[in-house]
């Protein structure tokens, strides 16, 4: 009612002519603010993308994270509305409720606007460069994200349905927004900041990833050579950015972003198809090509069949939009063949081009990047890097197959040195010196040939024994590898006869347990849900008081607003009558007022008494009806005044009254979540009372099944291990023996340095004077319950009066 009103009040003022221009003026202002505002974000984050690809990446990583909070945010509060139950919207008969007529071509178009909100997959494959190790991180992430982002829209789409209609989704410039403000209350603030968070970072993944494709596009020779140049030092493309920037900033010429995005999605998925399709060719004309992410053919051909579906029935429900899209994009042919197909340029245009350039590139600093072009005779560098590893793991069992190699390499470049040489002797001069000359070359070959077989026989007798060693070394590491696998499947035989006992006992008191526990949990469960029914009973009266008292609060509500609807129409009326029998006063006296003038000028025409006194009658005339007009004015406006002031009375009347109202149902909506609160803290109390009497119960089990792993002989056995590590661990001093000086410690070498295979025995002990400083703190240690641990490895010097020689000991610790 009130932006009826509103409404009203608005096309009376455009009938007066004053007010429609300003409220025309405002909306301008409004406009240009948020373009201009617009602005100075893509610019700004241009130069975040110009200055660092690192901060360009932290960039996007915060505002992608506060993105998925905002929308996880949304998904939470759907979940609570659905267990509130609201999901009116989401049931069957209504959900398919069609509120339009359908046909394929709505359907097709639908689809071609919904799928802008999932256009970001192909835009990694533009980065490709800036990843490591693209041919497996980019399938991963594309596999991750496609799953995340439908997931995550589909169940915000779901939460928007549970607090709003079909048709306020429809009339709403910001669901996000309309949602908050009906869910969050006082919290509503968020989700305009979650919005304006989730554009920044989708303007700012835009700028990073368009802009690497200028810069391939210019690589390719397809754009202006200075578009594939980057800066010398910050290595990021910057004019490509900023020819991305000046695009977008073309962009917000338009408001109609609902065109843009038809214009945008059709001509984004007739390229997605082309490029589909030109891959399928490729694998059937080139089918032995090197690629390093290979998927099968099933899916291109599906996404075909979804692409021309698509394509056709947008061009036949939006023929008009599809064809300016489709003119649109031949307006790029005639840049092309100006561009790239034209070859034969004038020589003033490459001079024009090449000067614009080098300004471009001092202003900006960039030049040319160094770029490594893959081997053709090397197809592994197109392979994935995980191949590569696999091929190469048998790379150091391939040693001496790339030695041998190298080594015929080597004979066969002497080999056909000395027939080179032979040959030019034969073309050379005849005669007694050539023969003799022919003699000592032959001889010089013979001594070459002898040198490198002797060469050959000693490096075949030097591998012999070295492979004879190394299967010496391999028999005898199997020999011992099968002792050691003999003795230790003899230990598991009795290890496992021993556990096979324990865990029968074991199981006999865990079934005895089992039974008990099965008895207590039986009463805890009826117990339980005596108490569950209690609560349940006491949450279904306590609602059901609360639902008494909201009706007849909401009903108090209505009658107050009735009461001052009434009050509000007789006052209009009042004002109404009043304006009335003001208006005919007016008229009266402005008919009053004609007559005075009829019969003045009447009897100045009769009298014709000069030109002078009619004009000073005339005036004195226009001057009372000046001053008439004047009064009456002045009474209008006092009139207005007071309605004015009637008017807003009403109105603080009605606010008032509206937040004592609101008042009124946060006090209630308080003493009603105070009181869910509490129920909620019983039940949770009696659960946690519930969960430690079973967390005490497994606790038994735990102490049961430790008991059966350990038992008398397995206590026995770790007593004795802890004796021998204690007496292993000891410094000399407390080892047996009188003192460090008598020499080494009494203890048998083979129990001390815990080691029953070694054939070497211990090294003696340096004499007292030669102890550190360390072993002695450690000697002089509290016996206390807890020995401080020695270092593991220590090198001790003497004292000033000993020899001062290094002396290195390393204990088992």
């Amino acid at each position: 009612m009130e932006e009826g009103a509103r409404r009203r009040g608005g096309s009376e003022k455009a009938a007066d002519g004053s007010e429609q221009p300003a409220e025309a003026g405002v909306g301008l202002k409004k406009e240009i603010g948020l373009v201009s505002a617009c602005g100075i974000i893509v610019v700004l984050l241009t130069w975040v993308n110009c200055a660092s690809v690192r901060w360009a990446t932290r960039v996007q990583d915060v505002f992608t994270a506060g993105k998925l909070l905002a929308l996880a945010l949304i998904i939470i509060m759907g979940i609570v509305q659905i267990c509130k139950g609201q999901y009116y919207w989401l049931e069957p008969r209504h959900a398919f409720e069609a509120f339009a007529p359908v046909d394929v071509g709505t359907v097709a178009l639908a689809f071609l606007q919904g799928s802008f909100a999932y256009g970001g997959w192909n835009f990694l494959n533009y980065v490709t460069e800036e990843l490591v190790d693209p041919y497996r991180n980019l399938p991963r992430a594309i596999f991750i994200s496609i799953p995340l982002v439908t997931f995550v829209y589909v169940f915000a789409n779901v939460a928007y349905v549970t607090a709003m209609s079909p048709q306020e989704l429809l009339a709403s410039n910001a669901v996000a927004v309309t949602f908050g403000e009906k869910l969050l209350g006082v919290m509503a603030w968020i989700m305009p900041i979650s919005v304006a968070l989730s554009t920044f970072g989708g303007v700012n993944g835009s700028l990073f990833t368009s802009s690497r494709l200028f810069f391939a596009g210019a690589r390719e020779g397809h754009l202006p050579s200075l578009l594939a140049m980057i800066h010398m030092q910050r290595c990021t493309p910057i004019p490509a950015l900023l020819f991305t920037c000046l695009s977008t900033l073309l962009m917000l010429v338009t408001s109609d972003i609902y065109t843009l995005i038809n214009y945008v999605g059709f001509i984004n998925y007739l390229f997605y198809g082309v490029t589909v399709a030109g891959q399928i060719v490729l694998r059937w004309r080139q089918p032995h090509m090197a690629r390093p992410i290979k998927v099968s053919l099933f899916f291109p051909v599906l996404y075909l069949l979804f692409w021309a579906f698509l394509l056709l029935f947008s061009l036949w429900s939006e023929p008009v939009v599809c064809g300016v899209g489709l003119a649109i994009l031949l307006s790029g042919a005639p840049v092309y063949g100006l561009g790239v197909a034209w070859r034969r340029k004038p020589p003033a245009l490459h001079a024009g081009l090449a000067a614009v350039t080098r300004v471009a590139q001092k202003l900006c600093g960039v030049v040319y990047p160094e770029m490594e072009p893959p081997d053709p005779e090397r197809p592994e560098q197109l392979e994935p890097m995980s191949e590569r590893t696999e091929r190469g793991e048998g790379a150091s069992g391939g040693r001496e197959a790339k030695e041998r190699a190298r080594r015929e390499r080597r004979e066969k470049d002497v080999k056909e040195r000395a027939d080179g040489e032979r040959r030019r002797r034969e073309r050379g001069a005849s005669g007694r010196r050539e023969a003799k000359a022919r003699a000592r070359r032959e001889q010089r070959e013979k001594d070459v040939k002898e040198r490198v077989d002797r060469e050959r026989r000693r490096r075949e007798g030097r591998e012999a024994k070295a492979r004879a060693r190394r299967e010496r070394r391999e028999k005898d590491v199997k020999e011992r590898v099968d002792r050691e696998r003999r003795r230790r499947e003899g230990r598991e035989a009795k290890a496992r006869a021993r556990r096979e006992r324990r865990e029968k006992d074991v199981k006999e008191r865990v079934d005895r347990e089992r039974r008990r526990r099965e008895g207590r949990e039986a009463k805890a469960r009826a117990r339980r849900e005596r108490r569950e029914k209690d609560v349940k009973e006491r949450v279904d009266r306590e609602r059901r008081r609360r639902e008494g008292r909201e009706a007849k609060v909401r009903a108090r509500h209505e009658q107050r607003e009735k009461d001052v609807k009434e009050r509000v129409d007789r006052e209009r009326r009042r004002r109404e009558g009043r304006e009335a029998k003001a208006r005919a006063r007016r008229e009266r006296r402005e008919k009053d007022v004609k007559e005075r003038v009829d019969r003045e000028r009447r009897r100045r025409e009769r009298r014709e008494r000069g030109e002078a006194r009619r004009e000073r009658r005339e005036k004195d005339v226009k001057e009372r009806v000046d001053r008439e007009r004047r009064r009456r004015e002045g009474r209008e406006a006092k009139v207005r005044a007071r309605h004015e002031q009637r008017e807003k009375d009403v109105k603080e009347r009605v606010d008032r009254e509206r937040r004592r109202r609101e008042g009124r149902e946060a006090k209630a909506r308080a003493r009603r979540e105070r009181r869910e609160k509490d129920v909620k803290e019983r039940v949770d109390r009696e659960r946690r009372r519930r969960e430690r009497r079973q967390r005490g119960e497994g606790a038994s089990e735990a102490r049961a099944e430790g008991e059966r792993r350990e038992g008398a002989s397995g206590r026995r056995e770790a007593k004795a291990r802890a004796r021998r590590e204690r007496r292993e661990t000891a410094p000399p001093c407390r080892r047996g023996g009188s003192t460090i000086a008598s020499g080494p410690p009494r203890v048998p070498w083979r129990q001390s340095w815990g080691h029953s295979g070694s054939t070497r025995p211990p090294s003696t002990w340096p004499p007292t004077s030669a102890m550190s400083s360390c072993c002695r703190s450690f000697c002089r240690a509290p016996r206390s319950g807890r020995r401080r641990a020695p270092p593991s490895r220590a090198t001790c010097r003497g004292s000033p009066g000993a020899t001062g020689a290094p002396i290195r000991a390393t204990a088992p610790w």
